[in-house]
């Protein structure tokens, strides 16, 4: 702890701190910890947080990717008193082996990692590293050699903050992406290399560092992009960007009042959000032919922007891009281009209304039919019933129908798009029917996120992957209280889906029927995409002939229920009248107990079904007995 704020006064006096006994006198003397006047050693045992520990250096591993992650001891983001603290000289190698002799490539500097060791005086990273995680050198003050290898492609937000002894960092032409103040507060920080291939960067990166105090006032460049503005600028001001420049930064010239024209080389192809926020007097802009993106409020509030120059190049638009400005205003009510975007739908829809997106549109804006925390509050979308995508469509918006469509009931995609944003036809309540276009090439994260009224979706072969959360429930722009798709019941998977990510259909309690119809299982990221209940209660219709490989692929062999498409076999029919009765218990009972036959005997509906197996585990036991009681009893 760095501030005594961290806890109120009076629970320094009235609480109790119970830590580890060995580490003790090491709170009572730490700085802040020291202030708590009862402090215990019952914690128990040093519970390990690491899985592998190897020249003094704590990994956590990913034995599915047979990767390794260098951690603190406690694998935290706090440096915990008593516990080991990284010093000296480090060097981590390339690869470490666990004890069973299986060897993880080590390829991430984990959050945290050496935050807080102020006694690391140089660590050498190895080839392999690809990620510096957030906060992974915090305050090493006494850091003061550091070689970034070839291989880092990612330098995690406040990555370097506070690191006062470095005087020079270089990067490799790999790298994509710098977070948010990564370098902030390192004040002998002079010089730093930033190559050409990034493609993301963050807010403050260079905040109270030696680099930018020397660079002189103006149009700060990192690599490809146009950064920031150093110093007042002066009125009336031409913000002329260089040659070669692909990228103008998020909030890179935000609220500068002075600035009257932008003029834009035609290598640049984004321009991030709220990248001219605000900039009141900005009246011409002269935009890059190769602009493909436009971000969140990109250009709200500049009031005095009377017209733009869209080129046909442009694919994505942010969320009120364009709000506030003199262009908007005077756009009539409907749907509102910027070039080939359907930008967004200004006004009111009236009751009722079948909307047919113009054929020849390229994407949809982010926000295209969410009227909230917009410049204009006269939007109201209560009046969409339902929504056609044509197939010219290639990408949908982040967000595009979130929360305002609340009587929206049917969409229907064409076959053209390739991508989708976060959410793109999430939380919509009453959406009950969905149809996806041949073509389509993924379901995106969080696209149909608190839809509860969706009871059935057919995911076409065209589609390669299900994104993560892409049917399920979590806290996505402020919407709490929204559910996951409790009312899906039905889920049908192309041939073409060869995966599906972190909990893609967690929360969709009211599934019974999953079929697959992938000859290869798609790869599940875990266990966690269905639920434990579904995997309990579901029937999963697969192809018959892969339905063993099913019933031993990673996490498609949790469903208890494995059966085989258009097939009208019913292993607990053990008598073969057709129906699932007593009868049948019995003589599941009779083949358990006694080793009878069930008193009927017929071939298999597809080579591996066992009669009898009601509950597809490949054998008769107990477990059927069980299941086929509560069959009988429940229905399912």
């Amino acid at each position: 702890m760095y501030y005594e704020e961290c806890f109120d006064s009076p629970h320094y006096e009235t609480a109790t701190l119970h830590v580890p006994a060995s580490a003790v006198d090491s709170y009572r003397n730490a700085p802040v910890w020291k202030k708590f006047v009862h402090i215990n050693g019952d914690a128990g045992g040093e519970a390990m947080a690491f899985d592998l520990e190897a020249d003094g250096i704590y990994y956590v591993l990913n034995k599915k990717d047979a990767t390794a992650t260098v951690v603190n001891y406690s694998n935290s983001n706090v440096f915990i008193y008593g516990t080991p603290q990284y010093s000296g000289d480090i060097v981590i190698p390339e690869a470490v082996t666990d004890e069973s002799g299986k060897t993880y490539a080590v390829t991430a500097i984990g959050n945290y990692a050496f935050s807080g060791c102020s006694d690391l005086s140089s660590v050498s990273l190895p080839n392999s590293i690809v990620t510096l995680g957030s906060h992974a050198f915090f305050l090493c003050k006494g850091l003061s050699s550091l070689s970034i290898p070839r291989s880092v492609t990612t330098v995690g937000e406040n990555c370097f903050d506070g690191c006062t002894g470095l005087t020079e960092l270089s990067f490799p032409e790999m790298l994509q992406s710098i977070g948010n103040e990564a370098f902030s507060s390192c004040v002998n920080l002079t010089d730093i290399y930033i190559p050409q291939s990034l493609t993301t960067i963050g807010q403050d990166v260079f905040r109270w560092t030696a680099w930018f105090n020397n660079q002189p006032d103006g149009i700060i460049y990192a690599g490809p992009f146009a950064y920031t503005y150093k110093g007042e600028m002066p009125m009336n001001t031409v913000i002329d960007i260089k040659p070669g420049t692909k990228y103008i930064a998020d909030y890179a010239f935000s609220e500068q009042p002075r600035v009257v024209q932008v003029i834009m080389p035609n290598s640049i192809t984004a321009i991030g959000t709220r990248a001219f926020y605000f900039c009141t007097g900005l009246e011409s802009i002269e935009m890059s032919d190769a602009v493909t993106a436009i971000g969140y409020q990109a250009f709200a509030g500049c009031s005095s922007i009377q017209d733009f120059d869209f080129p046909n190049t442009l694919q994505s638009v942010g969320i009120s891009a364009f709000g506030g400005t003199d262009w908007y205003d005077k756009q009539p009510n409907g749907l509102v281009y910027a070039g080939p975007v359907a930008y967004h739908y200004k006004g009111r829809i009236p009751d009722s209304t079948d909307f047919i997106i113009p054929d020849g549109t390229i994407s949809l804006g982010d926000g295209l039919f969410y009227g909230s925390e917009r410049f204009s509050l006269e939007d109201n979308y209560e009046g969409l019933l339902s929504v056609t995508i044509p197939n010219s469509v290639r990408y949908i918006g982040d967000y595009a129908f979130l929360d305002d469509c609340t009587n929206l009931q049917t969409i229907t995609i064409g076959s053209g798009v390739e991508d989708m944003g976060n959410c793109a036809l999430g939380w919509v309540p009453n959406l009950t029917h969905v149809t996806i276009n041949e073509g389509v090439k993924l379901i995106g994260r969080h696209m149909f996120s608190g839809c509860p009224n969706l009871k059935e979706i057919i995911i076409p072969n065209s589609v390669e992957v299900i994104k993560y959360r892409a049917f399920a429930a979590e806290d996505v722009y402020g919407q709490t209280e929204d559910p996951a798709c409790i009312s899906l019941a039905s889920v049908t998977i192309g041939n073409g889906v060869k995966a599906i990510e972190e909990f893609a259909f967690s929360g969709c309690t009211a599934l019974t029927e999953i079929t697959c119809l992938a000859t290869t299982p798609p790869v599940m990221e875990n266990e966690n995409c269905f639920d434990n209940e579904c995997y309990e209660t579901a029937t999963l219709f697969v192809p018959a002939e892969v339905v063993n490989i099913y019933r031993n692929a990673p996490a498609w062999d949790k469903f208890n229920n494995i059966r085989p498409i258009d097939s009208n076999y019913l292993p607990s029919d053990v008598n073969g009248d057709g129906e699932t009765s007593v009868a049948d218990a019995n003589s599941v009972i009779d083949i358990v107990v006694m080793g009878g036959n069930g008193g009927h005997t017929r071939a298999p509906a597809y080579e591996g079904e066992i009669v009898g197996d009601v509950n597809g585990d490949g054998e008769i036991t107990i477990a059927d007995i069980n299941a086929i009681i509560h069959l009988i009893t429940t229905g399912y």
